[in-house]
């Protein structure tokens, strides 16, 4: 459907290599699928939405746990942190909001 938008949430390198190093067999075409689409939302989903939801629906079928925190650093600010799954995978979100022609992309280590 060429007027579809989508959320991807796009793993590093180094992301790779640790499901690679976990022994993910990534030349298997039917789970390297499934991760794939395990990163990918039916809808755009910005960084500010990811502030206020508790979870994200992936076309994979599966729930993406998110979570926002904002502490304060003295000196510094306020620090905020994107989390994905942080009980299992605890994957960092940045940066946000990359924009594509349909839809957006956030890089996840």
């Amino acid at each position: 459907d060429p007027t579809a938008t989508f959320t991807v949430f796009a793993p590093t390198n180094a992301a790779f290599k640790k499901l690679d190093d976990a022994g993910v067999d990534l030349s298997d075409e039917v789970a390297l699928k499934n991760i794939l689409l395990y990163h990918v939302a039916s809808d755009v989903v910005t960084g500010d939405d990811l502030e206020r939801k508790d979870f994200v629906l992936t076309v994979q079928g599966s729930a993406i746990q998110v979570d926002f925190d904002r502490t304060w650093q003295s000196g510094k600010g306020y620090k905020e942190a994107t989390t994905l799954n942080k009980l299992s995978d605890n994957s960092r979100v940045k940066p946000f909001d990359i924009l594509a022609s349909n839809g957006i992309v956030h890089v996840i280590d």
